[in-house]
């Protein structure tokens, strides 16, 4: 999900593996649903982000039925282009995908490839998107390889800042910076725990960045943190207990919309959990 800032609309492309492909927009007060002539194939995991120099959304990758995926899709807010890249990301899913305002590029990192039965090989590279081609970036340092992570833009700094996600075996809560070259790990006084599945999206240059939930392994999270460049701080109100979520900032309205697809685990036999489907959405007035 994303802010389309041309049309003033949240945008929400709503994939699932094998079930849904649809389009759908959000004006402040109800949902509704879209029918391009094209769409991407339904999917699972993609990365989805407004690019702002370009005035559309890009959309790359994710895992439908079992097979990873390394199209590119672009949103013109009225239909759905597969772009041909002579140069793409190799087919994951998980990634995270930010627009970089100070580089004027679209940020990509990590994701993973599944593997059978039950097993991922999760990845650590950085790849730009310049509207034309993909180009994979060789930092001197790196965030280890990890899928699920939040990352967000933050305008105040002018850089990107990256938090947790999941590693093989467990979450994370490390923080990372992207200064257009080279990713930084920031030493922080206080942090948010370990989680991955967590969403991220900065508001304005005069506010912090915003970073909502997730999930520690199986138990979703309703904290708010914020972070000022520097040091993260907790946020005295609590989010919906929720993952798989979509979250943006829906500046036309001033407000944050999270979009919620899964609630607490439930128990199943046999020592396995499953999730609560829900839709539900959320707002809360940044002003």
């Amino acid at each position: 999900m994303v802010y389309d800032e041309g049309n003033r609309v949240v945008l929400l492309f709503s994939g699932d593996t094998n079930i849904y492909a649809d389009t759908w927009t959000w004006n402040g007060q109800t949902w509704i649903e879209l029918n391009p002539s094209h769409s991407p194939s339904a999917r699972s995991g993609a990365g989805f982000v407004y690019d702002t120099a370009r005035g559309q959304a890009v959309l790359f990758g994710g895992l439908s039925d079992g097979q990873a995926l390394n199209d590119t899709w672009i949103w013109d807010g009225n239909d759905w282009t597969e772009l041909l890249p002579s140069v793409s990301p190799s087919p994951r899913n998980e990634v995270c995908m930010v627009y970089d305002a100070a580089h004027g590029n679209v940020v990509l990192f990590g994701g993973c490839v599944p593997n059978k039965p039950r097993d991922v090989t999760l990845i650590n590279e950085t790849w730009l998107w310049d509207g034309d081609n993909w180009t994979q970036a060789n930092p001197a340092d790196s965030p280890q390889a990890r899928m699920d992570a939040a990352m967000a833009y933050n305008a105040a700094a002018q850089n990107v800042v990256l938090f947790g996600g999941a590693s093989t075996s467990l979450p994370l809560n490390d923080t990372w910076t992207w200064d257009g070259a080279n990713w930084t790990e920031q030493q922080v006084s206080a942090s948010p725990g370990e989680r991955s599945f967590a969403q991220m999206v900065h508001i304005d240059s005069n506010q912090p960045v915003v970073l909502l939930g997730g999930l520690n392994v199986t138990t979703p999270l309703s904290d708010m943190w914020l972070w000022n460049g520097s040091d993260w701080m907790q946020f005295l109100i609590t989010s919906p207990a929720t993952y798989y979520d979509g979250l943006a900032y829906d500046s036309a309205r001033d407000a944050l919309v999270l979009y919620a697809t899964a609630g607490w685990p439930v128990r199943l036999s046999g020592g396995l959990s499953d999730s609560i489907p829900v839709s539900q959405t959320w707002t809360l007035s940044t002003s």
